[in-house]
């Protein structure tokens, strides 16, 4: 099977989880970095060993690489994704894939004319823990399920992180509370027919580019409501808990398992997964569907993890919490 050689768009802070796992993964391979600032490229490219580093990320798209990860600011992932396809990469785009559902719809038409990959990066779908909750679901074991409860927050604090930024596409609900939606639409595979939303608004720049602080939601389904609720504005916490007729599992740390090794709780009893980068079975996954040898999982078009359903729903949360 082809080695999928990747092209690393930016010197983002994300990469010091990406790079490594791609030197780890199975039929893949990192060959180079593009940076507007090659200094700082050239230290991401010595401390996680990228061969090759490249001034500007045009001139990467020109390069041989197979395909392009983009861990650029939410407002760049359109343009670069287009361009990347354009030049007849592959890619893999941080979450979320775009600002709303047209941006994301571009993507995904584009990849589809051009016979290429377009995936959307939420990596913790493909540990192991969410593979058991699943079957735990499904077995019946909880029995029908009927709410779930999803939280996920951290204190943000550094005046210069994009995240404080609205038209950077920064707030708390396309940083953190894409999570919980997409773990609820995953362990349900529903979409909410209808959902209610609050948010907190505030920020370092000017009131017009004051983000989401915190956002809470409740979002509707056929048979059970979905709660969650995210924020940069208060303490670390990341928990999921889906409760149903018969008993209750939780994934107490269900994006950042604590040193990879997953835990689910199944009616007070705690059970561990195997110790896997999350990252790296992320990037795997990507290279088998390059090489045909696999299904894209979670984002076929009746999913309610595709991509176009996630920006639906957060677009929708986002129109609720005005």
């Amino acid at each position: 099977m082809k080695r999928i050689r990747f092209g690393v768009l930016g010197a983002a802070n994300i990469n010091k989880a990406l790079i490594p796992a791609m030197h780890a993964a199975t039929h893949v391979e990192v060959a180079a970095i593009a940076s507007r600032d090659v200094a700082k490229g050239e230290t991401q490219a010595q401390k996680f060993a990228v061969p090759r580093v490249v001034n500007g990320y045009d001139a990467l798209l020109e390069s041989d690489v197979d395909a392009i990860y983009i861990p650029l600011p939410n407002h760049l992932h359109l343009p670069w994704a287009l361009k990347a396809l354009e030049a007849g990469k592959h890619v893999l785009v941080e979450k979320p894939m775009g600002l709303n559902p047209a941006e994301v719809s571009q993507i995904l038409e584009l990849a589809k004319a051009k016979g290429l990959l377009a995936m959307e990066g939420f990596m913790y779908r493909h540990h192991p823990q969410f593979a058991r909750a699943r079957e735990i679901i499904q077995s019946g074991q909880i029995g029908e399920v009927r709410l779930i409860r999803s939280s996920f927050s951290f204190m943000l604090q550094a005046p210069e992180n994009i995240r404080w930024v609205k038209s950077f596409g920064g707030g708390a609900l396309y940083d953190l509370g894409c999570y919980c939606i997409n773990a609820t639409s995953l362990l349900l595979n529903e979409i909410p027919s209808a959902l209610t939303a609050r948010a907190r608004f505030g920020g370092i720049t000017a009131p017009e580019e004051f983000s989401d602080l915190t956002t809470s939601a409740i979002l509707e389904f056929s048979k059970a409501h979905a709660v969650f609720e995210c924020s940069i504005a208060l303490p670390s916490r990341q928990h999921l808990e889906v409760v149903g007729s018969a008993g209750i599992l939780e994934l107490p740390e269900f994006v950042h398992p604590g040193q990879e090794i997953g835990t689910v709780v199944l009616n007070g009893v705690t059970e561990k997964t195997v110790q896997v980068n999350r990252y790296q079975a992320m990037l795997e996954h990507f290279a088998l569907v390059v090489n045909g040898e696999a299904e894209l999982q979670f984002a076929q078009p009746a999913d309610a993890t595709h991509p176009l359903a996630q920006a639906k729903i957060i677009e929708s949360v986002q129109k609720a919490s005005a």
